[in-house]
């Protein structure tokens, strides 16, 4: 059996999700998204609604498998505001992930290193949020 490498990314300030606010300012007043947040996901929140956003906040994500298909998932859960994504990838970064994978192209030196571990930098450049 082939163990996996775990690189868990964590969005900062993760709360639980309120579902009696019903527009952004009592979302604000009521504690349950900071005005920060609040300016950051103004398009979303205006598409899903706060409590969406909350509940996105909140969740927890595990994507097993860092490939090119997964660097565009990803991508788009980081910059949504995903409380929680954990990458799992037990390969090691091929010459032809660095043409597939975003992530891992900027890092040529990402050759022979976990995939996971390899993108993790970059994944948690894309929202300022992100903590490690």
């Amino acid at each position: 059996m082939r163990s996996c490498i775990y690189n868990q990314i964590i969005m900062t300030g993760a709360r639980e999700a309120d579902t009696t606010s019903v527009s952004a300012s009592s979302a604000v007043a009521s504690g349950g998204i900071s005005e920060v947040d609040l300016a950051l996901y103004d398009r979303q929140i205006r598409v899903w609604g706060v409590d969406a956003q909350r509940r996105l906040r909140t969740a927890r994500v595990l994507v097993a498998g860092v490939t090119a298909v997964a660097a565009e998932i990803v991508k788009n859960l980081v910059l949504a505001g995903i409380g929680s994504l954990t990458l799992c990838d037990e390969h090691v970064t091929t010459p032809g992930d660095l043409q597939a994978n975003f992530f891992l192209a900027a890092n040529p030196t990402a050759v022979g290193a976990n995939r996971a571990a390899a993108s993790r930098e970059r994944v948690q450049a894309l929202n300022p949020s992100v903590g490690t």
